[in-house]
């Protein structure tokens, strides 16, 4: 107990806090990304939510290369700026933009994203979750990706927040799930806000409903299978923003929690 109890001492004394210092080295290493939810003053929920950014080695070099997602242009946008995903390549002293290269600069509104081998061929594969249709990258092995969405059975037209490769079933191949968020359309954009003043405000969650997430099954040959309503997961319509898989209660195979909106996780 003493042992501990000196541990915590430890971990709680000055000696722990000055020991982690971080610094931000981004300018140093040439890694500039700003992100921008090209929103245009019509409060369109979307522009509520944030991208995400993916960290892997895509080209198996040993360091860890960056994907980050980016907004994009809705109605009235009148910037001279292009947004799109970015990839930087990590050399290990410094970060390039190697996006056009590798073919992943996506340009629908960018929410989260997923990475892993999906096929098993030792490379890892891009899962971007998207406001809009979601797209699959593969891996090709060679410093660049191609969208196989459609070829590999994805088809997920809804507003997606995020994703999570695991194997479901044990049979050694990565499936996918992924949790969509609010029914929300750009042309479906009603007012929230003080009608009186004029003034527009963003609308509160409440004033949507739900989706249903999807779980798509690997079978090992390059194809998914929509598994949603066989494995049960269709049957509850939360605004799903996050998803975690993990064995919870030890018995070999692997759950599924998922983090919702204003309602039950």
């Amino acid at each position: 107990m003493i042992r501990y109890l000196m541990v915590l001492a430890w971990l709680l004394s000055d000696g722990w806090a000055q020991s982690l210092v971080f610094k931000d080295v981004a300018d140093n290493q040439l890694l500039n990304f700003v992100h921008d939810h090209g929103g245009t003053g019509e409060k369109y929920y979307v522009e509520t939510m944030g991208s995400g950014v993916c960290l892997f080695d895509y080209d198996n070099d040993g360091d860890l290369d960056a994907y980050f997602l980016q907004g994009a242009s809705l109605p009235g946008w009148d910037k001279e700026i292009i947004l799109e995903n970015k990839l930087y390549r990590n050399d290990g002293e410094k970060w390039m933009d190697v996006t056009e290269k590798a073919g992943v600069g996506d340009k629908n509104y960018g929410i989260g994203c997923a990475c892993a081998d999906y096929d098993n061929d030792g490379d890892t594969d891009l899962y971007v979750t998207n406001f809009g249709p979601d797209i699959f990258y593969n891996n090709d092995g060679d410093g660049t990706f191609t969208d196989v969405t459609l070829d590999v059975g994805i088809d997920n037209p809804h507003w997606a927040s995020s994703a999570a490769f695991f194997d479901s079933d044990n049979d050694g191949w990565l499936d996918l799930y992924v949790t969509n968020y609010v029914e929300f359309s750009i042309e479906n954009n009603p007012w929230c806000g003080e009608p009186i003043q004029g003034e527009r405000a963003y609308c509160d969650p409440d004033f949507f409903e739900g989706v249903e997430d999807k779980f798509y099954h690997n079978d090992g040959k390059g194809k998914f299978s929509d598994w949603s309503g066989r494995s049960g997961i269709n049957k509850a319509r939360g605004k799903g923003l996050g998803v975690v898989p993990g064995d919870v209660d030890n018995d070999g195979d692997m759950d599924i929690y998922v983090a919702n909106d204003k309602v039950m996780n």
